[in-house]
């Protein structure tokens, strides 16, 4: 946690824009260089080859002129402030959602202040949660921040820098930059896979494909979901470490004998019951090796023409005596995305396996490991029952975020019991299409004296208008103008 707050400050308070162009009163000449202040009608800057020098404010042009005074006035406002604590919210379109900390008379920090924008130049945004202390916040105007459910509050806005803030109030100001900030879309995306259990303290060997942009990690250990971490990984592979709290029964995948061209196997494919809270019984189809392959000219994988149940989650190829020859490599369930396309599981996919001579050799260096010793069952149902217990459901969260870029339309309400209206043209003695217009929320009273009628249409402005709903008060309204 202590080093996440000194990176994150390392990054927020020395990333700056590049060097400003300044240009002079007569815009003949120009030069590259920092804004360090403005006193009086005197600006310090620095180039970008050489020592700091001062310049008269009225021999740059007056855009510089501008944009000297608003970094000043955010350096001062930055001063007067002093350094804060603040905690990351989330991640915003141009900058980072914060909220400030307040540091309790325990000497604690509770992170529940005001929520700013703090607009950063840096590439990649921090992490929600990350803490930052000791930051200078240099203002940078208000802006209206806009939620995904259609609410819109004032939020002020600070940056990292004196010359960030005062380039975002000018593009602002001038209407190159949007004062609106909005919310983006959190979309919640949740996938299954089936991992293999390969030490008793909770090691598992899973598809390094599924943790990817994976926000949480729950390993069923049997009783119980336990969270899992990321302990190890083999990119070559595909395949990585996963730690949790359990105790399972370790998978023994060592051969005795490397797998040959041409050579008969058994594939065992794996899937979820149909409550998807277990692993179902397996399905054994035979093949033989049709390919090895891998990069380099390392024959890291190999290829098998056995077909696949394309429900499978996962699996592994065993030898006429039950020897585990490869690793089938899961295929992620994810829910509610299509079958079809790259998401969609195919029997070409499933039939890729990962050599267990290339596994044993990688899990050789990850400590705890007890799944590099060969198997002891000596039969092909014996085996496979192993495979069995040994096979561990992996289930992950991904959140992925959509950016949105301009406020949500705003929402026009309309009374359903309103009637729609249209206004007489009496010259044309025809109806025109208008706007509709809300006139009355119940019947208009008409009585058969039309004097009596005519005072209760004008009374309401609404001499000329009539109802769609009742072609008679039509031609009533025809009789009474008449009068």
């Amino acid at each position: 946690m202590k080093a996440r707050l000194i990176l994150l400050f390392a990054l927020l308070g020395l990333t700056h824009l590049p060097a400003r162009e300044w240009r002079s009163a007569a815009g003949g000449r120009t030069l590259e260089g920092d804004f360090l202040r403005l006193t009086g009608d005197q600006v310090q800057l620095k180039p970008t080859k050489g020592q700091a020098l001062t310049v008269g404010l009225a021999l740059l042009s007056a855009e510089d002129q501008t944009f000297a005074k608003t970094a000043q006035a955010a350096l001062e406002a930055a001063a007067k402030m002093g350094p804060q604590m603040l905690e990351v919210v989330q991640p915003l379109t141009g900058g980072l959602l914060c909220r400030l900390g307040v540091k309790m008379s325990s000497g604690s920090i509770l992170y529940t202040g005001t929520q700013f924008l703090l607009i950063t130049d840096q590439a990649n945004a921090p992490i929600p949660g990350t803490k930052v202390k000791d930051q200078p916040l240099y203002p940078a105007g208000d802006r209206k921040y806009h939620t995904s459910q259609g609410g819109a509050t004032p939020l002020r806005a600070f940056a990292t820098s004196a010359e960030l803030a005062a380039e975002d109030t000018l593009l602002v100001a001038a209407g190159t930059r949007l004062a609106d900030v909005m919310e983006p879309v959190v979309e919640v995306v949740e996938a299954t896979s089936i991992g293999f259990a390969i030490g008793e303290d909770g090691l598992v060997l899973v598809d390094s494909a599924l943790l990817e942009g994976a926000t949480a990690i729950s390993v069923d250990t049997g009783n119980d979901q336990a969270p899992g971490t990321v302990v190890a990984r083999d990119p070559e592979l595909g395949v990585s470490v996963l730690s949790c709290k359990g105790v399972l029964l370790p998978a023994r995948l060592a051969p005795r004998k490397p797998v040959e061209l041409g050579q008969p196997i058994y594939a065992l494919s794996l899937g979820l019951t149909s409550t998807r809270r277990s692993v179902a019984d397996p399905a054994i189809t035979k093949g033989i090796i049709s390919k090895l392959s891998g990069p380099g000219g390392k024959e890291l994988y190999f290829q098998h023409d056995a077909a696949v149940d394309t429900e499978s989650l996962g699996g592994v190829v065993l030898s006429e005596k039950g020897d585990v020859l490869g690793v089938m490599i899961p295929r992620t369930r994810i829910k509610g995305a299509p079958r079809s396309g790259a998401e969609a599981p195919s029997t070409s996919s499933l039939g890729t396996c990962v050599r267990t001579e290339a596994l044993v050799t990688f899990l050789k260096t990850v400590p705890k490991v007890s799944a590099t010793r060969a198997a002891n069952e000596s039969s092909l149902q014996a085996s496979g029952d192993a495979i069995k217990k040994a096979a561990i459901i992996v289930r992950i969260t991904k959140e992925t975020r959509r950016e949105v870029t301009a406020p949500p339309p705003r929402q026009q309400h309309r009374n359903p019991t309103t009637p729609r209206c249209r206004r007489l043209e009496p010259e044309q003695g025809r109806h025109t299409p208008q706007r509709e217009v809300p006139v009355f929320q119940r019947p208009l009273p008409m009585h058969r004296d039309g004097r009596q009628g005519l005072q209760s249409l004008r009374w309401l402005g609404a001499s000329t208008i009539v109802s769609d709903d009742d072609s008679g008060v039509e031609a009533r309204a025809r009789r009474l103008l008449s009068l």
